[in-house]
């Protein structure tokens, strides 16, 4: 007699926390960035980060660092790394400031397929989660997105947007545009002017980039982890959701590199 198989239940990603952009970091030129360490209690699941990024941790640390510095070089916005001591995800805590974590927390575990990446974005909302970044650790990731993966920098670079309150953009030449499709270059003019919407700037006679109207200050990823500026990319798109924690959804699948 055939024996019944029992059903069984899977937790899903913790998607509470509304996405509400427009709304800064209270001190943003002193937040700090942590990496959570493997084993991270992330919404039930733990954090594989150092396990499904590409290369050792200074080659993949530095591609993200590198698109917080893409947003960083343009408005009153200083960001050091900080170590991260490894507490569950979204615990009690302030906003900014928690001594445990960076104000802007990066971690892995699996989500749901049409997911790469949740952002919670800058605000008070979110608690210590507000600018938590978790990357779908069932997505590929690499540096320079061969082989149908998704390019690491490209990914980052919105999702940095958001976590400083940056929202979607119409545009499908800037990178807070929705539909994930390839590599990009940078920001353009409009992401510049909506971040320094949000975080005052001053005028400044040499500009570091030609797409920035008006960049201010020098590059301020501090902590002696300044990664260089980014190399000329191809322009592509990416896709986040209009509701709710901000979300990469892929408009192609892709690919697992050969294993064999």
């Amino acid at each position: 007699m055939a024996r019944k198989s029992l059903l069984q239940l899977t937790r899903l990603e913790d998607r509470t926390t509304p996405a509400v952009f427009g709304s800064p970091w209270a001190d943003a030129r002193h937040l700090t960035v942590s990496f959570a360490p493997d084993g991270t209690n992330i919404d039930g699941a733990p954090s594989d980060l150092f396990q499904i990024m590409p290369g050792q941790p200074s080659i993949w640390q530095t591609e993200i660092l590198r698109a917080i510095e893409t947003w960083a070089q343009y408005a009153n916005v200083n960001v050091s790394v900080v170590p991260d001591s490894g507490v569950d995800e979204g615990v009690p805590g302030p906003t900014q400031g928690d001594p445990r974590f960076g104000d802007i927390r990066i971690s892995s575990r699996p989500l749901s397929d049409n997911v790469v990446v949740i952002t919670t974005p800058s605000g008070v909302l979110g608690g210590t989660r507000t600018g938590d970044i978790i990357i779908n650790s069932n997505k590929w990731f690499t540096i320079g997105g061969w082989y149908g993966t998704y390019d690491l920098y490209s990914v980052m670079l919105q999702e940095v947007g958001h976590a400083l309150g940056v929202a979607n953009s119409t545009d499908p030449s800037s990178p807070m545009y929705e539909t994930y499709s390839g590599l990009r270059n940078g920001l353009i003019a409009s992401d510049v002017a909506n971040l320094q919407t949000l975080y005052a700037c001053g005028p400044r006679t040499s500009p570091t980039r030609a797409t920035a109207t008006t960049p201010c200050g020098p590059r301020r990823t501090s902590n002696g982890r300044t990664p260089p500026s980014p190399p000329p990319r191809l322009w592509s798109r990416l896709t986040l959701p209009r509701a709710w924690t901000s979300i990469a959804t892929a408009s192609r699948r892709p690919r697992r590199a050969p294993t064999g």
